[in-house]
């Protein structure tokens, strides 16, 4: 029997991959959309629900008897002012997945300039996080909102499924490049992955369980 993912983020750059990814492996995808239109993908395997973050019927809905479930959702950085939309999400949908009974792996896409619990940055990486915060209107409290999924997360000591959380770096929208993708734990990859890409060491993450809890950074295999 096909196994399934629930993919929170669906109509965004990684996670319109990630629903194509995942189908094209067998796996069956339920995927929760605002704007249910926008997801252009038409096959028997998908499901689409139509919700948003706050809509917790919607959420549940969206990981009922889902194996893995990958948010590569963001906040809008358009929105003036940046609305902090994912720490709360993420605290909403802890509990339905605790009792998800089905779910074995939850992925969370974050970014480069957030660091792994309990670490700081490097003193390059934190002059970076400085000046795109600065130059980047929305940037700085986009990067606190996954920082505060990533401090909520670790304070969860024991959960019945286990997190990968993943921090890309330079992301660009093109054809695959063909050389798959590693999760490194020393530094990003300073040249750009497409999201293609990254989709696909996304879904094939939940399935390593050498990166379940762990911080990841995706970089091209050498």
């Amino acid at each position: 029997m096909a196994e399934t993912i629930a993919v929170f983020g669906a109509t965004g750059a990684t996670g319109s991959h990630v629903v194509k990814v995942a189908l094209e492996k067998g796996y069956k995808v339920q995927a929760m959309a605002r704007s249910p239109f926008k997801i252009k993908v038409k096959d028997t395997n998908l499901t689409v629900i139509q919700g948003d973050f706050e809509n917790i019927d919607a959420i549940k809905t969206t990981v009922k008897d889902a194996d893995y479930v990958i948010c590569c959702a963001a906040g809008n950085l358009k929105e003036k002012p940046y609305k902090m939309i994912m720490g709360p999400f993420v605290e909403r949908l802890w509990p339905i997945l605790e009792a998800n009974t089905s779910t074995k792996v939850f992925l969370y896409q974050a970014g480069m300039l957030s660091p792994k619990p309990g670490e700081t940055l490097s003193f390059g990486m934190r002059t970076m996080k400085g000046i795109f915060g600065c130059l980047v209107g929305g940037l700085g409290p986009m990067i606190a909102d996954n920082d505060s999924v990533i401090e909520f997360m670790a304070s969860k000591k024991s959960t019945p499924f286990s997190v990968i959380v993943t921090r890309p770096g330079n992301l660009k929208e093109a054809e695959s490049t063909g050389v798959p993708l590693k999760g490194s734990d020393s530094a990003p990859s300073m040249s750009p992955i497409t999201f293609k890409d990254l989709a696909v060491f996304s879904v094939e993450a939940i399935k390593n369980e050498s990166l379940y809890g762990t911080y990841p950074y995706p970089v091209p295999q050498s």
